[in-house]
């Protein structure tokens, strides 16, 4: 099965699309490679290709039954919702995360929703 790649990343993080590959077929790599091929999408500007990323990623969390892993995704999704514009967006999101880590002792990751919340205010 060939795995598309993002310009410039199919050498320099091969690493990243072996996984992918992997975890395309079965393998508990799928998440990582999402999360971290979504990174660089974002780093290279192409909102679109992260959010993809980012939204299975998030998927295949939830279904793994990772529930502080798919909060903290879901804070990326915040995080690329600012970034096309929708603060709207992000900050309902972020409050849905803050409230979720808190309820579940993620005291961490609720502070960083809340951070997120507040620098949008600015």
């Amino acid at each position: 099965m060939a795995i598309q790649g993002v310009a410039g990343l199919t050498s320099r993080w091969a690493h990243y699309l072996a996984a992918l590959q992997a975890g395309e077929a079965g393998d508990d790599l799928l998440r990582e490679a999402l999360r971290h091929l979504g990174d660089h999408d974002h780093d290279n500007g192409d909102l679109k290709a992260a959010r993809e990323r980012w939204e299975r990623a998030t998927a295949v969390g939830a279904r793994a039954g990772l529930v502080s892993g798919t909060l903290s995704q879901q804070m990326v999704l915040a995080i690329v919702a600012r970034s096309e514009g929708d603060e709207a967006g992000a900050v309902r999101l972020a409050k849905e995360i803050a409230r979720w880590a808190a309820a579940v002792g993620a005291w961490r990751l609720s502070s960083q929703a809340e951070a997120f919340i507040e620098a949008g205010k600015g």
